[in-house]
């Protein structure tokens, strides 16, 4: 039985070594992270089992996503586009020192979960999971996953699972 499905954008991190600013960065740290994948690893980490379902590029940059999510022991059941079409979605975290706070830059645009439609999830892993987790990230970023998280929410409901919605609402992504 799966104890918990996420649904929601992965995107590749990118940070210089603490203390270092982007600007005068030379190396780059490379770390997937995204609200509802960071829960599935942590759930994974804790004993559950734990699946993660989205849409990536069929690229090495998606393939590097997937790999780290199934190295912390999330299942994952992604929607592959081409890669000429779409892109990963980045972000540069700049961990700052006092006075200095910590920076965030993310590059989204045009990301492969912007299209995803929902007839390309594999919504059978609701047949058996126990529970279903998204957050508000996922339907801000464009009118096809917020489609997407409407419909997976309803499935999931109609399958008798227990939905968990993180509203994590981010002012760089929604209007208040």
């Amino acid at each position: 039985m799966t104890e918990l499905v996420t649904f929601g954008e992965t995107m590749l991190r990118l940070s210089p070594p603490r203390g270092d600013r982007l600007e005068t960065a030379r190396e780059l740290d490379v770390q997937a992270g995204g609200a509802e994948s960071n829960v599935a690893v942590g759930a994974a980490r804790l004993g559950a089992d734990a699946a993660w379902i989205s849409k990536l590029p069929d690229s090495p940059l998606g393939r590097r996503v997937v790999s780290e999510l199934r190295s912390h022991g999330v299942r994952t059941g992604v929607a592959w586009t081409d890669p000429a079409e779409s892109r990963v979605g980045t972000y540069y975290l700049e961990h700052g020192g006092k006075p200095r706070g910590t920076d965030v830059i993310y590059d989204r645009a045009d990301s492969a979960i912007t299209t995803v439609e929902p007839s390309e999830l594999p919504t059978e892993v609701f047949e058996s999971a126990a529970y279903f987790h998204t957050t508000g990230i996922t339907p801000a970023l464009a009118p096809a996953t917020r489609e997407a998280t409407t419909t997976l929410l309803r499935a999931a409901g109609d399958a008798g699972v227990t939905r968990t919605f993180d509203l994590n609402y981010r002012s760089k992504l929604w209007e208040p």
